[in-house]
């Protein structure tokens, strides 16, 4: 759904100020009739973009609600499971999930909880958990963050003509971080997870930890940015009809 503010911007005003323009010809000019058709043309299609379309789009949006609502659900899944995973390879206990009771305000309050969770318990340990873990701790971590975009990707393909492009913009931002995670991973398998004492030198002979560290910052940084964007994850109502 084209935002109204652009609509008006760019169709609206231009169409009526056309409209006004062919109404003005008609009166001085020999052959207004053809001005006149020509306004009535414009003023049409303004009160087609909105009027007529918009009966039409929530006509749709009537029809899909309840099939909008089980593709919220999925959504709302892949938003936990974007806190869950990192909680959960972190060591994070499940006592800092709140607990939410059924109700008209449920959902919002599971969204606030997942930002609580991301934010205040899961992220400040992202540096520190890490660079603790050995190398099953990220295999199993990597492994689990590919289901996730994999799952991301199941959503796209599925539900993509119904999401709002905010939400389509996280899911995939999500996906790009899991992506930068695991071509770090894959690069330098034999450094990261491995104990410093153990980490080879290069051939020139120098120490490989900085390259470690550094690899190790930036896999820290991906994991964060997935937990802020799983924490601000948008409304998961559908933004056109399809």
């Amino acid at each position: 759904m084209t935002p109204p503010r652009f609509l008006r911007g760019r169709l609206a005003v231009p169409m009526l100020a056309a409209a006004a323009l062919c109404l003005v010809l008609g009166a001085w000019i020999p052959w207004g009739g053809l001005f006149v058709n020509l306004a009535t043309t414009f003023i049409g299609v303004v009160l087609t973009v909105f009027y007529v379309d918009r009966v039409i789009d929530r006509a749709r949006s009537l029809q899909w609600s309840e099939a909008d609502s089980e593709i919220r659900e999925r959504l709302e899944q892949f938003a936990n499971l974007s806190v869950s995973i990192p909680r959960t390879a972190l060591g994070v206990p499940a006592s800092v999930i709140p607990w939410v009771r059924p109700g008209p305000n449920a959902r919002d309050e599971i969204r606030a909880g997942r930002r609580v969770i991301a934010i205040e318990h899961v992220k400040p340990e992202v540096r520190r958990g890490l660079s603790s873990f050995t190398s099953d701790q990220w295999r199993r971590l990597i492994e689990e963050l590919g289901r996730l975009h994999h799952q991301g990707d199941r959503l796209l393909t599925l539900f993509g003509s119904r999401l709002s492009p905010h939400c389509t913009r996280s899911i995939l931002a999500i996906q790009n971080c899991i992506w930068s995670m695991q071509c770090s991973y894959a690069t330098f398998p034999d450094l990261i997870g491995v104990p410093d004492a153990l980490v080879p030198p290069n051939r020139r002979g120098e120490s490989g930890i900085p390259v470690k560290r550094a690899y190790e910052t930036s896999l820290a940084e991906s994991l964060e940015q997935i937990l802020e964007l799983a924490a601000d994850f948008p409304d998961l109502a559908p933004a056109r009809s399809a």
